[in-house]
């Protein structure tokens, strides 16, 4: 139960992040309220496909489980923000609307999820859902290797999130990498135009190979019926999107049965 509204909803979310993303880094057609800067605002975009990747790849190892945690993890953190809001604006009459709606919609939930009398008084006791950092040891022995999906799930933490968190959140780094370019001299550098170009190609590239890695993952489970045309995809991409073919050899490779002869050379970075 929920699962369907789970993969749907997460794939219209994808797709219009995923036009944004071309809208934002467009050549075509021209636009004077287009900037080329516009393509620094994409690895925060970037980021929430990714985030519905790891999601999905995890709900896919146990779908009945998994989408049950899921909406009671969600249903936990609406409790928890229902207890905030009351305490802070309880008494103020113009909250008082909203919040018995709110209430309402938290204690139906309580119902249609199976949440424990426990668990209503006390919404700590449901387990929050993991942050994709968690999810590749999730369950896993310190002493045991990694299955197939969970090595990728780290694979995709230790290259993708870690740089896309940095230059979401503008850490020291993240604020290098993300708006650097902005700065005076650099943007009077006649090589400055050359290095947002490539940065755009770049991000774009990652958002490209992530967004195909998700609907491969569920055409591979749920089989969709795209399996020819995500074969084509992967093929025709790997010479030109470093990304692209890294992450199809690192998985996609073995699982579409892709074979060696038509895995082309890996386009340079």
């Amino acid at each position: 139960s929920g699962a369907r509204e789970f993969f749907l909803l997460t794939l219209r979310t994808t797709e219009i992040t995923y036009r944004s993303i071309l809208w934002l880094a467009a050549d075509k057609p021209k636009d004077p309220d287009r900037q080329p800067e516009f393509a620094l605002s994409i690895p925060p975009l970037s980021r929430t496909i990714l985030d519905h990747l790891i999601n999905v790849i995890f709900v896919l190892e146990d779908i009945p489980t998994r989408i049950d945690w899921y909406f009671k993890a969600d249903w936990r953190e609406a409790r928890l923000e229902l207890d905030r809001l009351s305490a802070e604006y309880g008494a103020d009459s113009d909250w008082t609307d909203h919040l018995q709606k709110f209430r309402k919609y938290s204690d139906d939930g309580i119902g249609l999820l199976g949440i424990k009398a426990t668990e209503a008084a006390n919404p700590r006791l449901i387990p929050p859902w993991p942050n994709p950092g968690a999810t590749p040891n999730f369950r896993v022995s310190g002493n045991s290797p990694l299955p197939p999906s969970r090595a990728f799930l780290k694979y995709l933490n230790d290259w993708f999130y870690a740089d896309l968190s940095q230059q979401a959140h503008l850490s020291g780094s993240g604020l290098g990498k993300r708006s650097g370019i902005l700065l005076t001299e650099y943007r009077t550098d006649p090589k400055s135009e050359e290095r947002l170009i490539r940065y755009k190609k770049s991000q774009f590239g990652q958002v490209f190979s992530l967004t195909l890695s998700l609907i491969t993952e569920l055409d591979l489970e749920l089989n969709l019926g795209l399996r020819n045309r995500i074969q084509y995809l992967w093929t025709t991409a790997a010479p030109y999107i470093a990304v692209a073919d890294e992450i199809c050899r690192k998985r996609y490779a073995a699982l579409l049965g892709l074979s060696p002869s038509i895995q082309l050379a890996r386009a340079p970075r």
